[in-house]
């Protein structure tokens, strides 16, 4: 009889444990889903094209192009690159890019500048890996257009590459940008590099808008803009992606709770926590 109460009370651990360990698979699948996956759906599904205001009153006839901009991804190279660090950013603009190709469904897509992290010292073997894995993040189909602008960091720090050095002083940047915009007359200008947004307004009334960078790496919350452009008029808005800080926050909750589930499962608890854990699972079980 002692034998029979033995082999039927193991058996009960046993199916008690493989409960507990369905339960921590479903657990631990599900936040790695909504964190790495589901949660860039639920924050840029709340992003909306911005009304240019011609056609808001009534001139509807002109077609609007469907702009995104964004800057600065910094994707890391052999040297800096801690391969966790890649890995986790770039899975990051992987997906934001990607959800937002889905949802939002831009024309032509511009990234300002600053694409690789490490275009001063690496090796062509090492920047054809890079540029590999930019164009698999980035991948787009025929009916999107990407435009790249290259950036201090891809193909040497401020104005070095190689063994060619252009003393470019800081004093005259203000005359050449002056000169530009003198020559091109546009009515709007953007650009990256600050990793942040601001705006300028230069003489003549252009504006100028320094658009956020795009990864986790530079920002806690990346962004990029949505531009609708006519011929005439443009408008813009802004695109928050996820926020690091709550995804890690997320994460960390949910391990507390599973290191509880485990403890009280094995009654490790302090007695005032397992008897209190004891009775919230009589209470659902009614």
């Amino acid at each position: 009889m002692a034998l029979l109460r033995w082999g039927l009370g193991r058996q009960n651990v046993h199916r008690s444990s493989r409960v507990l360990l369905l339960k921590l698979t479903v657990i631990v699948i599900s936040v790695l889903l909504l964190c790495e996956y589901f949660i860039y759906y639920l924050v840029i599904v709340r992003c909306r094209w911005p009304e240019v205001k011609t056609l808001a009153h009534g001139d509807g006839q002109e077609p609007v192009l469907k702009a995104m901009f964004l800057a600065d991804t910094h994707l890391l190279g052999e040297i800096r690159g801690h391969w966790l660090d890649k890995l986790r950013r770039e899975w990051q603009m992987e997906r934001a890019f990607q959800t937002a190709l889905w949802l939002l469904q831009p024309e032509v897509v511009f990234i300002l500048g600053d694409i690789f992290d490490e275009g001063k010292w690496s090796t062509p073997q090492a920047w054809a890996d890079d540029v590999q894995r930019f164009q698999k993040m980035f991948r787009h189909g025929s009916h999107v257009q990407l435009k790249v602008v290259i950036g201090n960091h891809d193909i040497g720090f401020h104005y070095h590459h190689g063994c060619i050095s252009a003393s470019l002083s800081i004093n005259s940047l203000p005359l050449l940008g002056c000169q530009l915009l003198w020559w091109l007359q546009p009515r709007l200008v953007l650009s990256g590099h600050t990793h942040s947004a601001c705006e300028v307004l230069h003489p003549g009334g252009v504006l100028e808008v320094s658009v956020p960078s795009f990864s986790w790496r530079n920002r806690n919350n990346p962004s990029f803009i949505m531009g609708s452009l006519t011929s005439r008029d443009y408008a813009l808005s802004k695109c928050y992606l996820p926020f690091e800080d709550r995804v890690l926050t997320t994460y960390g909750a949910v391990v507390s709770f599973l290191v509880l589930l485990v403890l009280a499962h094995f009654e490790r608890l302090p007695s005032s926590l397992l008897s209190g854990w004891k009775r919230c699972r009589t209470h659902m079980r009614r």
